[in-house]
């Protein structure tokens, strides 16, 4: 870990379909803490009125309201009362400041702080469906920059780290379709085919054994919104632990717990599965597991108290 030149990041969730968003929220905050990120804004990436109040109010929580918050402007993108279970009560309960008011756009707000940064001074991670990224690249230039989306990414973005993917075999050698890559496939494949940048995935399946938020649960109270959201969602279990692990990689690396798979590139096949091929100079690699999943709990666990 570097707290001398923390790491600049922009942080893309869809929080509120699933309760890690939040604890990835509360990681990434813990990490800034020590020194180790900068936190430039965070965008969310679904049509949801409840996905900025949340962000904002976790966000002020944890001492950074001053984050810039920006949302998806499409409609109807995963915004049915299932995906309100947390960020709904998180708005309305918690102090924010997107109660009463529209958020900004998530693209202007992208494009407004990558015009704004050196060159290659940045990285973006991505914990949800990849409509923003995907309209950022596809963005005309405007009055905040001569430059058009995928021009302003290859100049100022240093990596992208996605939590997005399945890349092992089920017991029929037939490969799953990950939810994020699944909800939008057209911004998933235009996103993984045209980043111009090394993007590093996270899948599936180095998260979902990883059982997180037992110690938050059992520690915090109801003014920590982070709490609030895994006991609305979980009914006080633990949850699966995707987003945090892509926080963790994305600030600290592998943490002896992951390694990389070799240099290639993914695509996403006609059935919306992403397809992994080995190519030497290729800018796609994934994340596979080296550490018992235990391990990785307990190294989480505590990350995600700080803020409480």
């Amino acid at each position: 870990m570097n707290t001398a030149n923390p790491l600049s990041v922009i942080l893309d969730t869809d929080i509120g379909p699933d309760c890690d968003d939040a604890g990835a929220l509360a990681v990434l905050h813990a990490l800034a803490v020590r020194g180790e990120a900068e936190i430039l804004a965070v965008t969310h990436c679904t049509s949801n009125p409840f996905g900025a109040g949340c962000i904002d109010a976790i966000n002020r929580f944890c001492g950074r309201g001053n984050i810039p918050v920006g949302t998806l402007s499409r409609p109807a993108f995963l915004d049915e009362g299932q995906y309100q279970r947390y960020n709904k009560y998180i708005t309305l309960h918690y102090d924010n400041a997107f109660r009463d008011r529209q958020p900004p756009d998530a693209t202007n707000l992208l494009r407004r702080i990558l015009s704004s940064r050196a060159e290659k001074s940045l990285d973006i991670i991505g914990i949800g469906p990849l409509v923003n990224l995907a309209a950022l690249l596809t963005s005309p230039p405007d009055e905040l920059s001569q430059l058009d989306g995928r021009a302003l990414v290859a100049r100022t973005v240093r990596r992208l780290v996605c939590m997005a993917g399945r890349f092992e075999r089920n017991g029929e050698n037939d490969q799953p379709i990950e939810w994020n890559v699944e909800m939008e496939i057209d911004a998933a494949r235009a996103v993984f085919d045209i980043w111009p940048a090394d993007v590093v995935f996270c899948p599936h399946e180095i998260g979902v054994n990883v059982i997180t938020g037992k110690k938050l649960l059992a520690r915090c109270g109801d003014e920590n919104p982070v709490k609030k959201a895994y006991e609305l969602y979980t009914n006080g279990a633990g949850r699966s632990s995707w987003d945090l692990i892509t926080i963790l990689f994305a600030i600290r690396g592998l943490c002896d717990m992951w390694e990389y798979s070799p240099e290639g590139v993914v695509r996403i096949n006609e059935r919306g599965a992403s397809v992994f091929s080995s190519a030497p100079g290729g800018r796609h690699r994934y994340l596979k597991a080296v550490a018992p999943a235990g391990a990785v709990e307990r190294y989480l666990e505590d990350l995600i108290l700080p803020c409480a």
